[in-house]
């Protein structure tokens, strides 16, 4: 039996953590140096060049296009600009690429000494978060001195940038971060650092007060009642029980199904890279913590899911495979990203689209049908689907009563400040992209191809884990998603033509614009043409026999020569059936079963001696289904008891080069060809060779 009570703890947003990089390779450390070059080379601040104090390097990695992505954070006088990331991306040979986010501000001029502590700091945030959430059980995991500019993330706010305490707060299902103005002490800013809607452990929490503290109780492998609550990994399934929904058994499924498809398609070790999506104080990181029946423990958080502080919670009726998958998402972009994706704004809502594209994908991969609906099987009292549809996001409405938007500029975007600047609501923009890249369709002036869910989910996974930073919007995101493109053109089949669909899915919904909240116009989308495909010669076929059944041939030749046939699978180059050796004197006779296994054969006719010249030795075709688009012979056809230069010239009469092959590969079939053929073959047929297969008799 095991007991946990729901907490988070999240990852620190730009907490400063000196990498020194440990290249495995000397390879490696030249990559990250030649990094380096490159950005003091060409990230400008307002204008100007930079030095090595306003950026700290911390993590390179490899794609599996070889090529080189390594993070950088912004630093002024020492202090982390919250939200602040450049990335350089370098070809495999270690030129440049790419750069994600190459212009950063100056921030001249702005006081780096505190005159407010962080231990104040942190009674500050904790009082303030009780105070807006209702708990009591709020505490710090952390402060950390930043430079607090939120026009990082959302260009709309003209708030000038100030020092803050960046304070880490987490208790019973909440947190978030909360900055607190290192020179006043006063609340500047809030964040959400919970998202709502393999070593697994499910704890059920509608088993009750079991200590008898007067707090509900989440459990695992508690028996009572001839009931199991909660489930470990590899326990049996526990069933209903007493509950109107098997939540335990299906969370503890589709958490592993998230689990093993990103293992299988991307080869990462669950969202964390360490075995799960775990994150102390409260889970270990190889660790997949599941919460089922929530509403006993925080009712007025339900109906809903979520992810945070390493753990996954569900409430009554909302465990859906599309629901848990997304949830699994939010933690791959958490750690998939330094400093995570900022929840808020056009960050935030790329932060949710991000989690139903790859629930379509999780779904794609284990049922092979693409699903474009989310939640389409949640039916509770206060939430009933579907929640959103990704082919046509217009089709359904959000809470405010308007339809999702489609596009950027779409009249029902939502430029208000609820939802955390609508992350859920405009989450539809980038979504509807991902289906027109995948499905295919026209939208906007545009039309887009099918380019398919395993080309867009291995270019979107490798913006968000190499292109993408804590405050990427959609512009950025739409030059992310182009660079990882072109990065994994010539793998997974992946074309410039599939490159250029992917940009025109995302110019259709004009992402590359400025978008509904600004004041900048919007133009009509110019979607540039796909390149026509070039058309794939058909091949040669090779002369071969196709077998259906059992094979029962015949063979006919004018004399009592000894004729042996030999059945060779096709391509192969060692014999696999038997061969017989018949006398076949001037009628035909059976040559035996040869063949048991239906497939494709090669069939070779190989005299004793020699065949007069009459009517040859000719295959017929017996009582089963056979189909002769070929068959190869030689012999003394002259009959002067000797194989030579006069054989082959029968046998280019009767057949012609297409019965012969180009064995010395010097460009003609003639003569020389049949010399060498005779001295690997001879008189007594000891060895032959055809085309490169060769077989002992």
């Amino acid at each position: 039996m095991n007991k946990k009570s729901i907490f988070f703890s999240f990852l620190l947003l730009g907490v400063f953590i000196i990498v020194i990089a440990q290249a495995g390779t000397a390879q490696a450390a030249d990559a990250n140096a030649q990094a380096t070059n490159y950005l003091l080379q060409n990230v400008k601040k307002e204008g100007d060049t930079i030095n090595g104090n306003d950026f700290k390097f911390l993590k390179s990695n490899s794609d599996r296009a070889s090529y080189t992505h390594a993070s950088y954070q912004q630093y002024y006088n020492g202090v982390p600009v919250y939200g602040s990331y450049s990335l350089v991306h370098l070809n495999p040979d270690n030129t440049l690429q790419t750069l994600t986010n190459p212009e950063v501000k100056d921030y001249s001029g702005i006081p780096t000494s505190p005159t407010v502590g962080s231990n104040y700091a942190a009674s500050v945030a904790v009082g303030y978060w009780e105070s807006i959430t209702s708990r009591r059980d709020v505490k710090s995991d952390g402060e950390q001195l930043v430079i607090l500019d939120k026009s990082i993330w959302n260009d709309q706010d003209n708030s000038r940038a100030r020092l803050a305490w960046k304070v880490d707060v987490s208790g019973q299902f909440t947190a978030g971060e909360v900055f607190v103005d290192a020179l006043t002490g006063s609340v500047l800013y809030k964040l959400d650092r919970y998202y709502n809607a393999i070593n697994r452990n499910i704890y059920d929490c509608s088993v009750g007060d079991i200590d008898l503290d007067g707090n509900p109780d989440c459990m695992m492998r508690y028996e009572t009642g001839g009931h199991t609550y909660g489930r470990g990994e590899g326990d049996p399934p526990v069933g209903m029980g007493v509950n109107t929904y098997a939540d335990t058994d299906d969370l503890y499924d589709y958490i592993g199904h998230s689990h093993n498809y990103y293992s299988t398609i991307f080869g990462i070790d669950g969202a964390n890279r360490s075995g799960g999506y775990g994150e102390a104080p409260y889970s270990l990181p190889a660790d997949s913590d599941g919460f089922t029946f929530i509403d006993v423990v925080v009712p007025s958080e339900c109906p809903n899911a979520a992810f945070g502080g390493g753990q996954i919670m569900a409430c009554e009726g909302v465990v859906a495979s599309d629901v848990i998958y997304h949830e699994y998402q939010h933690a791959v972009t958490e750690y998939s990203i330094t400093g995570g994706l900022i929840y808020e704004d056009e960050s935030g809502a790329l932060n949710e689209a991000f989690s139903d594209i790859f629930a379509v994908a999780v779904e794609y991969e284990e049922t092979s049908a693409l699903d474009w609906i989310i939640g389409e099987d949640i039916n509770v009292p206060g939430l009933v689907g579907p929640l959103r549809n990704m082919q046509d996001p217009t089709l359904l409405e959000y809470t405010t009563g308007a339809p999702y938007p489609d596009r950027f500029y779409s009249a029902t975007y939502y430029c208000g400040s609820e939802d955390n600047g609508g992350v859920h609501v405009n989450s539809s923009v980038f979504n509807h992209a991902v289906y027109l890249m995948t499905a295919g369709g026209s939208f906007n002036g545009c039309t887009m191809v099918a380019t398919g869910m395993e080309k867009v989910q291995a270019v979107l996974f490798s913006a968000l884990d190499n292109y993408f930073t804590s405050a990427t919007d959609f512009n950025a995101a739409f030059t992310a998603v182009n660079s990882a493109c072109t990065s994994l053109i010539g793998t997974l089949d992946i074309s410039n033509a599939d490159c250029i669909n992917i940009a025109n899915a995302m110019r259709s919904v004009e992402m590359d614009q400025d978008g509904a909240c600004s004041a900048t116009p919007r133009v009509a989308p110019s979607c540039a043409a796909l390149p026509t495909p070039t058309p794939t010669p058909t091949p040669t076929p090779t002369p071969v026999i196709f077998v259906d059944f059992n094979v029962d041939l015949q063979i006919r030749t004018d004399n009592s020569a000894d004729v042996q046939i030999a059945f060779i699978p096709d391509g192969g180059g060692t014999e696999l059936k038997n061969s017989t050796t018949v006398d076949s004197t001037g009628v035909a006779n059976d040559v035996g079963t040869f063949v048991v296994t239906p497939g494709t054969y090669d069939v070779f006719i190989k005299p004793q001696y020699f065949l007069s010249l009459g009517t040859s030795a000719a295959l017929i075709l017996g009582n089963n289904s056979v189909n002769v688009q070929g068959e190869y012979q030689a012999g003394d056809f002259v009959g002067d008891d000797a194989i030579n230069a006069f054989d082959y010239g029968i046998i280019y009469a009767q057949y012609g080069s297409s019965g012969f092959s180009d064995i010395n590969v010097d460009g003609i079939v003639n003569a020389m060809d049949f010399a060498v053929f005779y001295n690997n073959y001879g008189l007594n047929g000891a060895y032959f060779t055809l085309t490169g297969n060769s077989w002992e008799w």
